[in-house]
C-alpha cells in the first residue's frame, strides 16, 4: 500500500509533467522591433475588451416564428457567460502569455504571428491572413441582468402583441430593454468557428484595427517543431 501511495502521488505527476514538458516548445518574444510593436498593440487592444462588463459566447442560433412569445424576436440564440484573461496553451512554455478566447473546450490565442487555435486537443496556426475576424452591433432582447456599460435604446415586452405593447393576456409580462452588443466572429477554412458577444458595443474596434493591420503585414518567421500528438508540426513563431 505504501508502494501504491508513492507511485499515485509522485511517479504519476511526474511522468504527466515529462509528458506535456516534451509535448511542448518555450516560446520567447523579442520586445525590439516589429515583433514588439505588434505584442504591445495586441496586448492594449485586447485589455481594453477584458473591461466589458459582460462577455458570452453564442453556441447555438436559430429563427422563430413565435415571435409573440419571444419579446419580438425573430431569433434564439443560446450563450454562455465566459472571461477573457491572457494565457497560454499547453503546447508552449516561457513567460509569454496572449490574449486569449475561450469558448467551451475550444481555445484560440492571438501570437504576434499568427492566432494558435486549439480544437479538441488538436493545435493549428492560422496566419491573421487566413483568419477571418469580423465585427457587427447587434440589437439584443436582455431578459437577465443588465450590464452596467450596456446600451439601451428601446424597450419591449416578454408577451407582445402586433402593435408592439404588452400582450394583455399574461398577468406576469415583464418589460425587456433592447441593447446594442458588440458582436465577434472568428472564422478558418480549417473549421474555427467562434463567435462571442460584448456588452460594450464598440470595445471591439481597437482589436478589429490591429487584426486587419497585422493581416496585411508581412512578417519573417521562424520555423519550431511542438511534438503535440506523437508527431512533429512546424509552426511559425517569433523567437
Amino acid at each position: 500500500m505504501g508502494l501504491t501511495a508513492l507511485f499515485a502521488t509522485v511517479f504519476v505527476p511526474a511522468t504527466i509533467f515529462l509528458d506535456r514538458y516534451r509535448r511542448s516548445a518555450r516560446v520567447t518574444l523579442d520586445s525590439e522591433g516589429l515583433v514588439g510593436r505588434i505584442s504591445e498593440a495586441l496586448a492594449i487592444s485586447f485589455t481594453e475588451l477584458t473591461r466589458c462588463a459582460a462577455v458570452w459566447t453564442v453556441e447555438a442560433e436559430a429563427r422563430t416564428n413565435d415571435w409573440k412569445r419571444n419579446a419580438g424576436a425573430t431569433s434564439l440564440n443560446k450563450r454562455k457567460a465566459t472571461s477573457l484573461v491572457f494565457g497560454k496553451p499547453d503546447c508552449i512554455r516561457g513567460k509569454a502569455v496572449f490574449p486569449a478566447f475561450r469558448v467551451g473546450s475550444d481555445q484560440l490565442y492571438l501570437l504576434p504571428d499568427a492566432a494558435l487555435v486549439v480544437v479538441r486537443g488538436e493545435v493549428a496556426s492560422v496566419s491573421y491572413g487566413e483568419l477571418e475576424f469580423s465585427k457587427h452591433v447587434v440589437r439584443f432582447i436582455e431578459e437577465e441582468r443588465l450590464p452596467s456599460d450596456a446600451t439601451v435604446v428601446a424597450h419591449t415586452w416578454r408577451y407582445v402583441n402586433k402593435s408592439g405593447g404588452p400582450d394583455r393576456r399574461f398577468i406576469n409580462n415583464a418589460q425587456l430593454p433592447v441593447c446594442l452588443y458588440g458582436e465577434l466572429t472568428f472564422r478558418s477554412a480549417g473549421g474555427l468557428n467562434c463567435k462571442l458577444h460584448v456588452s460594450a458595443s464598440q470595445a471591439a474596434d481597437s482589436l478589429f484595427r490591429v487584426i486587419e493591420r497585422v493581416s496585411v503585414t508581412r512578417c519573417k518567421m521562424v520555423s519550431v517543431s511542438l511534438p503535440l500528438t506523437g508527431d512533429s508540426h512546424g509552426y511559425g513563431f517569433f523567437t
